[in-house]
């Protein structure tokens, strides 16, 4: 399986906006944070919780929430589609799944 990254690739600022320049800008759109309470780290199994920073393997199922199209009055066409995680597994980095052990050698043993 092949990863890709979803951090957002910043434009440099304008030379004439680099007072109204955020600062801070996000490194990742909004919506792809996933809070878990109290109730889904039991689900999960996560007792302790990891240091900030921690880097974990996060395996999801989702079902498509809903999907759109806008046609903006640039001649752009915007798409969009809302995922509904419904199952989910959280790896620490280190621990390796039964298929992960048996197969090391293939992209599912990484």
């Amino acid at each position: 399986m092949t990863l890709t990254s979803m951090q957002i690739t910043q434009a440099p600022p304008e030379a004439d906006c680099t007072v109204c320049a955020d600062p801070h800008p996000p490194k990742y759109p909004y919506g792809l944070c996933i809070e878990l309470n109290d109730e889904s780290l039991a689900k999960l199994g996560i007792d302790a919780l990891p240091a900030a920073g921690a880097v974990v393997m996060l395996t999801t199922r989702a079902s498509v929430a809903g999907t759109g199209e806008t046609d903006t009055q640039d001649g752009h066409t915007e798409k969009r589609m809302s995922l509904q995680i419904t199952d989910m597994q959280v790896q620490f980095e280190g621990d390796r799944t039964p298929a992960q052990r048996l197969y090391v050698n293939s992209d599912m043993g990484r």
